[in-house]
């Protein structure tokens, strides 16, 4: 995104004053209320081409010269001395993927004797959940449900990270946790399949197995 580097000093010498600005009639303005132009000089100015304009200042305007060029970096603030990020709303860090988690953030990591438990903590805080596996190597409780239960507790909805063996940090969805039989599964028919209760909520009706696996309820089934 382009932007006006408007700067003005004595020639040979690093500039007295420098500023950027989000479009060229800012950046004649700004340096219109610091040397008072004249009409000439704020003529020159005007005339840009090349991402560049000119003027030449009179010794009673506190300078020799300024000018204004273009620039296309993805920091403007950093032009000028006293600048910030919060005068360029625009120019927000784009979507900068986060690395690390924040304070209060979810991290899923492997525990105990060769990793046979699942813990659950907050970055930076004392709080835990500890989920054991069963024979298969399955967690015994649900880690969406427990994440999911606390944050509406604390009606504080944080990023979830999962933490490797080796000290990386993922971040993750939390719908990412939710298991597989848990997924919204309807019935082509109704719409309204309830996989956890595995029953089709306008026909009160079972699935069988052969009738969910082509995704409809008995009752559809039956009527067949």
């Amino acid at each position: 995104m382009t932007h006006y580097i408007a700067m003005g000093g004595e020639h040979g010498c690093m500039p007295d004053n420098c500023m950027a600005y989000a479009n060229l009639e800012d950046a004649i303005d700004g340096l219109d209320d610091i040397y008072e132009l004249e009409i000439w000089q704020l003529d020159n100015l005007k005339e840009f081409s090349g991402g560049y304009s000119s003027t030449e200042l009179n010794r009673d305007q506190g300078g020799a010269y300024c000018e204004i060029s273009s620039c296309d970096c993805s920091e403007p603030w950093e032009h000028a001395e006293y600048d910030s990020p919060d005068n360029w709303p625009d120019y927000a860090i784009e979507d900068e993927e986060e690395t690390e988690p924040s304070e209060g953030d979810y991290i899923i990591s492997s525990c105990g004797p060769l990793g046979g438990l699942t813990q659950i903590s907050k970055y930076n805080e004392n709080w835990h959940y500890v989920i054991k596996h069963d024979k298969n190597g399955n967690d015994t409780d649900n880690t969406y449900d427990i994440i999911k239960n606390e944050m509406e507790s604390e009606k504080f909805w944080p990023n979830v990270w999962t933490l490797s063996d080796h000290g990386n940090y993922n971040l993750i969805t939390l719908d990412s946790l939710k298991k597989e039989d848990e997924m919204p599964l309807n019935c082509i028919e109704c719409k309204k399949y309830n996989v956890k209760e595995n029953t089709c909520n306008e026909s009160e009706s079972f699935f069988s197995d052969e009738n969910l696996s082509i995704g409809r309820c008995d009752y559809f089934r039956e009527e067949e």
